[in-house]
């Protein structure tokens, strides 16, 4: 039976009808390469001898490479369809190698003819290198050609050859760029996974060495090793490199890294087994077999084992290469095994979630009896990772409940909640530890903020106006009396607050105490008890009955509270891989900065951030992050999140910023009219407004104008052929093609506070509005389009363009 490998090639795919052909053909190729009607016939003049054409129908023919390794069976490489005469042309001028600089199997088109002649290849190299360099210092002699992007970051074009491995036309071409745009356009042009990686490494300006390091698979920093007392812990498969490079009784400086807080320690690296020494190979087939197993080829080339994954590699088109085919960086995070807790962060559209979903499925085929928990901030984004897992691999074993084996996806409240049913006596007596009374025939309550502020009010007098405020209180009780779980004014005034940010004296602290605990008897007398509450009566009954999950991996954790970490921390068995944390905190639209280390959680040393952006566009990544710029943004480690370094591996248009002159609606008809002219599908449109009414308007609005559109609740999926209206809160976790961004008017957003509001809570409100415009502006993949009367808000950083007052541009 042959094994078939997909190679994922970026000029050819498969849609419509031909999709269900492709697969019929693929699983008679699998089963028995010689069943009549496949024709599997080789090329006459090919530049490559183990091309091949198969026939998918009368039109239609896929094009294939045959290995016949000497050990092992027979496999082939599909590459594609086209029609009958253009695959003759294209399987004879298609080669399959290994890269004889870099190592990496890639797939060129090459001259049969030259192949057949039998050029030396090194001597050819070296003769058109020396041509190309010839051309070029005449060109710059002569003044006809500004210096390149390339050059002036310092490369060359010997070095792109002759250590990366460009072929010399390629590097060519790549040398003559004359600025970043220009350069990324070729990470869209290339087919080979390799070659995406290097010119994204080139627009960040990496040395050679580390470009050759990011197509290896291997990380920039030691992260792998970090001495615990005596001892050094060592990822498998880096003992050799810690070997050569670090002797074991002296200390090793893992703090070296790319980011500030970029820093893993192997304390968090479970070792595994040895990785054993490669076998010399016997022939240049079994060489490429081999190398289907490198980092960078697994970005382009992908075993299809059955049909089940066949029609997932062929439904990847639809539903997103991601199901399939990850960067490199994206695997290690996946397949790399943790002694403990594991952090996380990136940007939005660098592929966290992503992460997650396959590093779920790989502890699920691990180990079919894990408990596993996948979780989230809401239940609406719970629900979206729940779809995407079944998209990534409808098989994989889920939990019907929590502590089953299997995966089990709920949000963090619904996991709560879970605990709550499922063991009511211990809950309702860890109830009385934590809050001092039941929480018994008490319902659920999210109104505390205003609860809060009620509160405020009535003990204004005796907090005096710097701790009279509902912002306070409320972080008081969420990080100080639940975290510690403190049930009476003693247990309250003895507390230490270390670290809280506000100083308190003995009075002070009595007079916040019945601030508290008036709180509580209103939550009692209405028979009500706050999220934040049954989050840590939670935590404190399943540290009476032990973990429910063996590996807790956590999206959007920046949104959380204490509480509700200290729960996680409680839900997950301490052992390797418990929990693995994606988050950004340039994303924190809910929640403010948690002290993972004050609930339980030891991050230090065990954090890696994502820097490449998948999803948006270079300018509108760079217009969304303008709007993070001015304040402090601060992890769970304390440390500072900066906005830089952030990059795209695609460019478009300039995010267009449109005054409506009063006629904001009639302006985003005009735009969405615009977009669907072009040819844009309505369903890959969004239309994102501050407030629920207004995206509720704009969808009425639309409709009435023969536009289909709806306005998508976080219970709602997006409807098939309609564009989407919501709310901009309600966007986190979508990404469409064209997004619309409504009313970012001066005085509307932010929406303006009270005038009484203190310094503190005016610095938290922007930063969440910031952070808010930062996750919707990100929602776009391909165009960004932002409206606004009077002027733009302040938020965005930008200025007027004079010369068109109605459409102006990012300055």
């Amino acid at each position: 039976m042959p094994q078939v490998i997909w190679a994922q090639q970026k000029s050819n795919s498969v849609d419509g009808n031909l999709k269900s052909k492709v697969f019929s053909f693929l699983s008679k190729l699998h089963d028995d390469d010689t069943t009549p009607g496949l024709h599997i016939e080789p090329m006459t003049h090919a530049a490559d001898p183990r091309a091949r054409t198969g026939r998918v129908d009368e039109f239609w023919r896929a094009v294939l490479f045959r290995l016949d390794p000497p050990r092992g069976e027979v496999t082939y490489v599909y590459t594609g369809v086209w029609p009958h005469d253009e695959a003759i042309e294209v399987a004879r001028t298609r080669v399959l190698r290994v890269n004889p600089v870099n190592g990496v199997n890639e797939i060129l088109e090459v001259d049969a003819e030259a192949v057949a002649s039998g050029v030396d290849e090194v001597v050819e190299r070296a003769r058109q290198i020396a041509d190309a360099q010839e051309k070029a210092a005449a060109a710059t002699a002569q003044g006809l050609v500004v210096t390149p992007v390339l050059e002036r970051k310092g490369y060359t074009l010997r070095g792109l050859v002759e250590e990366l491995g460009f072929n010399v036309a390629d590097a060519e071409e790549l040398m003559a760029a004359p600025d970043d745009a220009a350069l990324t356009a070729f990470v869209d042009r290339f087919t080979n996974g390799w070659q995406e990686l290097a010119v994204i490494a080139l627009l960040e300006g990496k040395p050679i060495d580390g470009i050759l390091a990011e197509i290896h698979g291997e990380m920039a920093d030691p992260e792998a090793l970090e001495v615990v007392g005596e001892d050094v812990e060592v990822e498998a498969g880096d003992a050799v490199a810690a070997a050569a490079t670090s002797d074991a009784s002296e200390p090793v400086d893992d703090t070296a890294a790319d980011e500030p807080g970029d820093t893993v320690g192997a304390a968090d690296v479970a070792a595994d087994t040895p990785v054993a020494q490669p076998e010399p190979f016997e022939n240049e087939d079994e060489r490429i077999l081999r190398g289907f197993e490198h980092p960078a080829a697994r970005r382009q080339f992908k075993y299809v084992d059955g049909q089940d994954e066949l029609r997932r590699v062929i439904e990847a088109e639809d539903f997103g290469a991601w199901t399939v085919f990850l960067h490199p960086d994206q695997q290690h995070y996946v397949e790399r095994n943790y002694a403990g807790t594991f952090r996380l962060t990136g940007g939005a559209g660098t592929g966290k979630t992503v992460i997650l979903l396959h590093r779920a499925r790989r502890l699920a085929l691990d180990n079919p009896q894990a408990r596993i928990v996948l979780t989230t901030y809401t239940r609406t984004l719970a629900t979206m990772l729940s779809r995407d897992l079944q998209r990534l691999d409808p098989k994989l074993p889920l939990a019907a409940e929590l502590g089953d084996a299997g995966i089990y996806v709920a949000g963090v409240d619904q996991l709560v909640a879970e605990v709550r049913r499922r063991w009511p006596r211990e809950f309702n007596a860890a109830s009385e530890r934590v809050l001092g009374s039941s929480a018994d025939g008490r319902r659920p309550s999210g109104a505390s903020t205003e609860q809060w502020e009620a509160t405020a009010r009535r003990f204004e007098s005796e907090l005096g106006e710097r701790l009279a405020s509902a912002a306070f209180l409320e972080e008081e009780y969420l990080d100080i009396v639940l975290r510690e779980r403190i049930a009476s004014r003693e247990e309250y005034l003895r507390a230490s607050r270390l670290g809280s940010g506000t100083r308190l004296g003995r009075r002070q602290r009595v007079a916040v105490w019945d601030a508290i605990e008036q709180f509580r008897l209103s939550q009692k007398i209405d028979r009500q008890v706050a999220f934040a509450e049954l989050a840590a009566i939670a935590a404190a009954t399943l540290e009476g009955l032990g973990g429910m999950a063996d590996h807790v991996l956590v999206d959007e954790g920046q949104d959380l509270i204490a509480p509700q970490w200290q729960f996680l921390r409680a839900l997950a068995v301490p052992g390797p891989n418990d929990l693995f944390i994606a988050e950004d905190a340039h994303q924190r639209i809910y929640g403010r900065p948690v002290r993972m280390a004050r609930v339980g959680i030891d991050l230090r040393g065990r954090s890696r951030r994502l820097k490449l952006n998948y999803r948006t566009t270079q300018e509108t990544l760079d217009f969304a992050l303008r709007a993070l710029e001015g304040e402090e943004w601060v992890t769970g480690e304390g440390s500072r999140e900066d906005v830089s370094g952030y990059l795209s591996a695609r460019r478009g248009p300039e995010p267009r910023l449109v005054e409506a002159a009063g006629a904001q609606v009639d302006t985003v008809l005009r735009v969405v009219r615009e977009w669907i002219d072009e040819g844009v599908a309505p369903s890959t449109v969004a239309v994102l407004a501050r407030s629920r009414r207004d995206a509720q308007n704009i969808a009425t609005m639309l409709g009435d104008q023969g536009i289909a559109a709806r306005f998508v609740t976080p219970a709602d999926e997006p409807q098939a052929g309609a564009l989407t209206t919501m709310t901009m809160h309600q966007s986190k976790g979508h990404e469409f093609s064209r997004v619309l961004l409504y009313d970012i008017s001066e005085g509307r957003f932010p929406v303006p506070l009270r005038r009484d509001a203190t310094e503190a809570i005016a610095q938290e409100h922007r930063m969440h509005e910031a952070a808010l415009l930062y996750v919707a502006a990100t929602r776009a993949r391909d165009e960004l389009v932002v409206t606004f009367e009077g002027g733009v808000s302040g938020v965005l950083g930008v200025r007027r363009n004079s010369s068109d007052a109605r459409t102006h541009r990012v300055a």
